[in-house]
């Protein structure tokens, strides 16, 4: 027979201890339990889980009278010792035993602790009890520990069954390995995951399922980690890959949690295959880059994660340059404090909005140059943290576009100023020799009547007329001149009264062509001064008694008007006069244009001057049909005021 080797060696040594009819229970020097076999259990009670990784001393299994120097809770015995003693069972029954202790030596003769050997010893019974009586009180002793023993080990492998069924359930690669790194458990993910069999798995080291040139460091860390077991993430910030079967490498994020059983201590991993959010990733990575606007993707710690080309271009560095700053680099010294306080309140309530519209934000460039930006933020969670993804763009040919416009419009109004001053001046000059020329024609009709014939008056009356068109003409440029310059006022005004002062200067007019004219409904508040107001009115009034049937008395009904989503309020005009052409609705707002020919007399400035009006203070002025012939006009003033203020306004 040859010789064994030395694992087999230590492995019959084992199966010897395991199946030995004494309890044999081994010690450190310490006085830790590290042998605790099948016999111990059944001798004493307490289960090798239980036993192993305490010390001796506390589990009681002797008389504490036993305390001599060959004691068995002596540890610096050099040679073996045999003796008698009184062992106690966890129920409390007592029973003799003959011990053996021997020290443990390695290789070079260094005690190492101690290893005992304890067999039952058997009596003469002595006067009070027999031994029938010790033996029946041991039997009982040991038939309580043994149903305790079958029932422990009933619910240990129900915890078994349970812990490999939440395993082989989990949704992840799930994996046990030991302190030798050895895998004793996988569950069907893995298999999956990796390609292998389980029966190819398990036994193995851990390390056939890391690529190369990660296995030494895997092996440092492995040991590390049963040096400090603690539950811990890894990859996730970091590059980790797991190697399939057929050699192709998976990248993967893994959680590490220790587990300590009556086996020994293990690690069970949770191994996540993150091939698709890598892909995920770099999707997002090619659309930021991509981005016609510069892309800055910022952590909670103001750090800068990811920059695209546009953000080298628009602040001149290199993204190496970037990575890993500060994102404050990029603002001006005077802005740097308000916006890291700015930063942290975004992430306390993180939502996507713009910055910068309506107001001037900066960006500095390594060169030190300023230049005008507009930002949007977006909140961004991922496994890594939350972030701030941040697009920005130059708005420096806007700014510029801006004032120049601006340049532009201050030009525009300085020359409308000088215009409207030259424009008053040639009116009242014009005026003048107008008046003159109606007041002669007045005086030559008067006068020289009865030398003039009839053709002669008429050309006088004609002379007149044009002069008197004219001057209306001068005031109606002079009004919608005026109307441009109207600023609107900050109070609420009445409706009634507004109509009341239009209805008061039209009066005569109302009399002269025997129109009706009545007020319908509760006429709103309106934010306009009663000049203008009435002003408006009034040329929708007369626009509704001038454009009307022959020989037919208008009629004319002036009544609130509200938007339907409640956001415009005004007056309408309604009329049943001869209407207007739906293709000349917009133009006859224009000024000096007209729906009909010169038969009806007016210059065809009061509609624009109601729309000048109208614009001024925010609003609109506009036509639409009537069914059964008329028009309504409608003009309104901004904004709807609120409820309250329309009726305390009204009444």
């Amino acid at each position: 027979m040859s010789a064994l080797t030395t694992s087999d060696q230590l492995l019959y040594l084992a199966a010897i201890v395991r199946s030995s009819a004494d309890a044999i229970v081994s010690q450190d020097l310490a006085g830790t339990v590290t042998t605790w076999n099948p016999a111990a259990e059944t001798m004493f009670g307490y289960p090798s889980s239980y036993a192993l990784g305490r010390p001796l001393a506390s589990l009681s299994i002797f008389d504490p009278g036993q305390s001599s120097n060959a004691g068995p809770n002596h540890l610096t015995l050099k040679n073996a010792t045999l003796f008698e003693a009184l062992a106690k069972h966890k129920s409390g029954v007592q029973f003799p035993v003959s011990v053996t202790a021997f020290p443990l030596l390695d290789h070079t003769g260094r005690l190492l602790g101690k290893s005992t050997s304890v067999r039952l010893l058997r009596r003469q019974p002595s006067s009070e009890r027999s031994q029938e009586d010790i033996d029946r009180e041991l039997q009982q002793g040991l038939n309580q520990r043994k149903a305790e023993l079958d029932a422990e080990i009933s619910q240990r492998k129900k915890a078994e069954d349970r812990f490999r069924l939440v395993v082989e359930a989990a949704p992840n690669s799930m994996l046990m390995v030991g302190v030798d790194g050895r895998i004793a458990l996988v569950n069907s993910q893995t298999e999956k995951l990796f390609g292998y069999d389980r029966g190819e798995l398990l036994g193995q080291k851990m390390e056939m399922l890391v690529p190369e040139r990660f296995r030494a460091l895997h092996l440092s860390h492995r040991a590390n980690f049963f040096d400090a077991p603690t539950v811990r993430a890894m990859g996730r910030g970091r590059d980790l890959f797991g190697l399939r079967k057929n050699g192709t490498e998976v990248p993967i994020e893994i959680g590490l949690n220790p587990i300590t059983t009556a086996e020994g201590r293990f690690v069970l991993a949770s191994i996540i295959d993150i091939t698709e959010r890598r892909r995920a990733d770099e999707r997002f990575r090619l659309v930021v880059e991509a981005a016609p606007n510069a892309m800055i993707m910022v952590g909670s710690d103001g750090s800068i994660a990811l920059v695209n080309s546009q953000t080298e271009k628009l602040f001149g560095y290199d993204r190496e340059d970037l990575l890993g700053q500060r994102v404050e680099m990029l603002v001006p010294e005077r802005f740097r404090s308000a916006h890291r306080d700015l930063r942290g309140g975004f992430f306390n309530a993180p939502t996507a909005r713009a910055m910068g519209s309506g107001r001037d934000l900066f960006g500095i460039r390594k060169n030190g140059t300023e230049v005008p930006i507009e930002i949007g933020l977006n909140p961004i969670s991922s496994p890594e943290g939350n972030f701030i993804l941040t697009s920005i763009i130059d708005i420096t040919e806007r700014k510029r576009a801006q004032d120049e416009v601006a340049a532009a419009k201050l030009e525009v109004e300085s020359r409308n100023k000088d215009l409207e001053t030259m424009l008053h001046v040639t009116s009242h000059d014009l005026r003048e020799p107008l008046r003159a020329i109606r007041n002669f024609t007045l005086i030559l009709s008067e006068r020289y009547s009865h030398q003039i014939d009839d053709k002669g008056k008429d050309l006088l009356n004609r002379v007149r007329g044009g002069a008197e068109r004219l001057d209306r003409l001068v005031q109606d440029i002079l009004d919608v001149t005026r109307a441009r310059r109207i600023l609107p006022p900050d109070d609420l005004l009445a409706g009634r009264l507004i109509v009341a002062d239009a209805l008061r200067v039209l009066n005569s007019r109302i009399a002269d062509t025997h129109a009706h004219v009545h007020i319908a409904g509760d006429l709103p508040s309106l934010r306009v001064s009663l000049a203008w107001g009435s002003v408006a009115i009034q040329n929708l009034i007369a626009n509704a008694l001038k454009f009307t049937h022959q020989n037919t008395p208008p009629e004319i009904e002036i009544c609130p008007y509200q938007s339907h989503n409640n956001q415009e309020a005004g007056i309408m005009v309604r009329d049943r006069g001869i209407g207007v052409p739906e293709r000349h609705a917009e133009r006859i707002f224009e000024l000096f244009q007209r729906a009909v020919g010169r038969e009806v007399e007016g210059t065809g400035a009061g509609l624009a001057i109601v729309k000048q009006i109208a614009e001024r203070h925010g609003g609109r002025a506009w036509v639409q049909p009537r069914e059964g012939g008329g028009s309504d006009f409608i003009i309104t003033f901004g904004r709807a005021p609120r409820r309250e203020l329309f009726t305390a306004a009204a009444h």
